[in-house]
């Protein structure tokens, strides 16, 4: 199948997409739990094949809370994947709008072209829970007392 129609065919959060935005926003901390809410509540607006990559671009329901203290824009994200055909395996960024999930890119490490399918072997987290909170605070809350 060609990428174009895999697309065209996929107007939801594939299964892919899925497994990749619950290892992100995995975790206990506060902002986590409100980017799991959005990621539960938002919808595929578009999505881009790069070559080496994918950009899945979300829209949150507007009922859903922001993450309080955000940035204009800024992105998170320590996950890396073992695919089925990447050699090299593959990364992942969370990309918020205003406190709001923007987009999920995806990306292959080096020059690999990313697969017309994507299939998931494992995925790991770079950081421990507490660092990832921690790394998501750092980039993208403003406050100083947004503390986990």
């Amino acid at each position: 199948m060609a990428p174009k129609e895999y697309l065209e065919q996929h107007v939801e959060l594939t299964a892919f997409e899925k497994q990749i935005l619950d290892a992100l926003t995995e975790g206990s901390h506060a902002a986590l739990r409100t980017l799991r809410s959005q990621v539960a509540a938002s919808d595929v607006v578009d999505r881009e094949l790069t070559g080496a990559g994918c950009y899945t671009e979300l829209r949150v329901d507007p009922s859903v809370p922001s993450l309080e203290g955000a940035k204009e824009t800024c992105c998170f994200g320590d996950v890396h994947a073992d695919m089925d055909g990447v050699i090299a395996g593959a990364g992942f960024l969370l990309w918020l709008e205003r406190g709001r999930v923007a987009s999920l890119e995806s990306y292959t490490y080096g020059e690999e072209r990313w697969p017309d399918q994507p299939r998931l072997l494992r995925w790991r987290h770079q950081y421990d829970e507490h660092t990832r909170a921690q790394m998501l605070l750092r980039q993208c809350i403003t406050r100083d007392d947004a503390a986990p």
